[in-house]
């Protein structure tokens, strides 16, 4: 105890020094500790340093909104349309579910996820705020990356050992490694980018170093879907960016796996480090399950939450087989949680047709959004490569979202959905900036023709 009350006076120090001089490294502040400070680290300081992040949060709100509720920022009516079709897919699934209590926690969980997005929101009100948020999230991402590179370095281990054995995983800060790969897709870009905008060779170099660094890290954690998903951002902002160098990269990836295939050795390095003789990594199996569910549920799904009971009875391995036990044992460690491996999955099984539609209107808006604002954005060189990564980010997280369940929206677990969602809430911010900026001249004239 006598840790968390040094702590605990270190902080509000902390806090009475920055609060009046700088709410954007506050901001910054809040950002990475919420992301670094995790369970793996100390389950005791954990809360204690989210608490202190949620309030620094709401003061800041309050502090510059009040209780003057028409003072708060407005959302696009799209956005509005989907919270409704979420909502309401949520709370119908749940009604008419077996467990419409896991249901209500779901929902209960997932509102205040979306509270704590809201308040970013209205925190987020200059470019300054936009800035802070991009770098403390690269910030983060270098510190996850540099943490698994830490534990294999720890370790002692050989490198080709550990990737050729491909069974040790070095997790970092994150036991689930699919939360850390997810970072990798969030600030990939932004090296990209900085590789093309930069100019000084020595930046340059610097960029280089922080690429094979995250690729390293990469390596070290075996991600298929990180992979897939920092390449297809690369591959978006190429176009944009430097077409001539998405076509050398396209001829180096071209030579690269040739080469793999047609040297044996490499084959069989390759074979071991992304795991190719276990298929998909077993996914086909909780696919299958998700299917089955499917199937008998295909109007309302089984309700949130109600996975953790009802996967039992569509299980399609026996429930004695190595892999019935891996199931189970996934059940467990996860606390229940929809293990269908695939966003898409988790929301048709869970809500039905209803959670189809939702799941597929969430990138349909992201993507509608992101192209109308960087068409707005053009001609403003730093915003646009700003919304660049976004949207090369937002692209490839919902590619990897086919593969993957976390990253984008799981009912509100911050460590995975906030990175995504404070991105996407930077994406409106600058889309409602646009809209606003342009109604004010067509109010003027309308004005003047009263006049």
């Amino acid at each position: 105890m006598s840790d968390i009350f040094l702590i605990s006076i270190l902080i509000l120090i902390f806090i009475i020094l920055t609060l009046k001089h700088n709410e954007q490294f506050l901001l910054g502040f809040v950002i990475v500790t919420l992301f670094t400070v995790t369970n793996d680290i100390s389950p005791v300081l954990r809360p204690f340093i989210h608490t202190t992040d949620f309030l620094i949060l709401f003061y800041l709100f309050i502090r510059e909104y009040g209780l003057e509720f028409s003072r708060y920022p407005q959302v696009p009516k799209m956005i509005v349309y989907f919270f409704l079709l979420f909502y309401s897919s949520m709370i119908m699934a749940s009604v008419f579910s077996n467990y419409p209590i896991l249901g209500l926690e779901k929902i209960t969980r997932t509102s205040v996820f979306f509270l704590i997005v809201y308040v970013f929101y209205g925190i987020i009100r200059t470019q300054k705020h936009v800035n802070t948020v991009v770098i403390s999230l690269f910030i983060t991402g270098m510190i996850l990356v540099g943490s698994v590179v830490i534990d294999f370095v720890l370790k002692g281990s050989n490198f080709f050992n550990e990737i050729g054995s491909a069974r040790i995983r070095d997790f970092g800060l994150y036991s689930n490694f699919n939360t850390t790969a997810a970072y990798f897709i969030i600030i990939f870009p932004l090296l990209i980018i900085g590789l093309n905008y930069f100019k000084s060779i020595y930046k340059k170099i610097l960029i280089w170093i922080g690429i094979f660094f995250l690729l390293f890290g990469l390596v070290l954690i075996t991600s298929r879907a990180a992979f897939i998903g920092a390449f297809i951002g690369s591959i978006i902002v190429l176009f944009i960016l430097n077409r001539k160098a998405l076509t050398w990269l396209t001829i180096i990836a071209a030579v690269i796996v040739l080469t793999i295939f047609l040297i044996q050795p490499l084959t069989n390095f390759l074979d071991l480090a992304l795991r190719l003789d276990e298929g998909l990594s077993q996914r086909d199996h909780f696919w299958q399950l998700a299917f089955n569910i499917i199937k008998s549920h295909p109007v309302l799904g089984i309700g949130p939450g109600a996975y953790q009971y009802e996967e039992f009875n569509y299980f399609p391995v026996l429930f004695s087989s190595w892999m019935g036990q891996r199931m189970i044992n996934l059940n467990e460690i996860t606390g229940g949680n929809n293990n269908s491996h695939s966003f898409f999955f988790v929301f048709i099984s869970d809500m039905g047709i209803p959670g189809l539609i939702t799941a597929l209107a969430l990138p349909f808006i992201f993507i509608k959004m992101a192209f109308i604002t960087f068409r707005k954005y053009f001609l403003e060189e730093k915003t646009k490569l700003i919304l660049l990564a976004i949207i090369a980010s937002g692209i490839s997280m919902f590619i990897r979202a086919f593969i993957e369940s976390i990253g984008i929206l799981a009912y509100g677990f911050l460590s995975n959905d906030l990175p995504f969602w404070l991105y996407f809430i930077i994406l409106i911010k600058l889309y409602m900036d646009k809209m606003k900026t342009e109604k004010k001249p067509e109010l003027s004239l309308e004005h003047s023709k009263l006049s």
